[in-house]
């Protein structure tokens, strides 16, 4: 049977159960960091000088590091057939380039988000509100794609989608102050949250978070990346999408 080592509420172990839910697998799960066995397997048999990973999948005699690795892994060996990742090189393709953008230009603001919330005593309030205008341009790149179709990659659930999932509840759990208008982001999570296996291991409640010191998110910023470009004098992303340039207005003030 495979097994699941991860943090109860870390995105990437989320987003590991998700997958295997939505494909039905069975699998063990051991809520916590993985062992230093677990570990060395993952490694090739050494941790030197690799920073310890929170998340470890071991079937058999194989164990598996990464969140994105862990998600293609699971539909490649257990269920080749599957919708969630599809054998069409293009339709792979579309889906691999969204979990690189989740995992490059969405998690970083997240982070500095989510560890501001956490710490004690001092809270650097400007880090904490440009990470929020950053995360809030990567949504709006988002926002745009779903205006075109009614998952990210396409019409059906993906791994896209399951890559997303965690941050996405995240988004509206929090209840920024000064949190834009994106109605396909929302008709897209109000969707998601239909799903069973979402809805009953990714729409995890959050403490209270006070936001009174922190200003409202008041002007946007460019998405990380090279995926999109912010045209300031238009106020708009322009993106390559479909071999065409695609340009939507922005969604927050100047």
């Amino acid at each position: 049977m495979l097994k699941l080592w991860g943090g109860p509420t870390a995105t990437g172990t989320l987003k590991a159960v998700w997958a295997l839910e939505e494909l039905n697998l069975p699998y063990h799960r051991a809520d916590g960091p993985p062992s230093p066995g677990v570990i060395a397997a993952a490694r090739g048999g050494t941790t030197a000088g690799i920073q310890e990973p929170m998340l470890c999948l071991q079937d058999g005699d194989f164990t598996l590091c990464e969140s994105h690795a862990i998600l293609r892994y699971l539909c490649n060996a257990h269920a080749p057939a599957t919708p969630l990742y599809p054998a069409d090189p293009r339709a792979r393709a579309d889906i691999d380039a969204w979990l690189d953008f989740e995992a490059t230009a969405m998690e970083a603001p997240a982070q500095i988000v989510f560890a501001g919330m956490v710490q004690t005593g001092a809270r650097d309030d400007g880090a904490i509100t440009a990470a929020l205008r950053e995360w809030s341009a990567q949504w709006r790149a988002l926002e745009m794609c779903l205006s075109r179709s009614r998952f990210i990659a396409g019409g059906q659930l993906t791994l896209a989608d399951i890559a997303f999932g965690p941050a996405l509840h995240r988004w509206f759990a929090l209840r920024i102050p000064g949190q834009p208008a994106m109605p396909h982001l929302r008709a897209w999570y109000d969707m998601l949250t239909t799903r069973p296996a979402y809805r009953a291991h990714l729409t995890l409640p959050l403490a209270p978070v006070q936001w009174t010191t922190l200003p409202v998110i008041a002007r946007p910023v460019p998405p990380a990346g090279h995926w999109f470009r912010y045209d300031a004098n238009n106020k708009v992303l322009t993106a390559a999408a479909a071999q065409r340039a695609v340009r939507i207005p922005m969604l927050l003030g100047p």
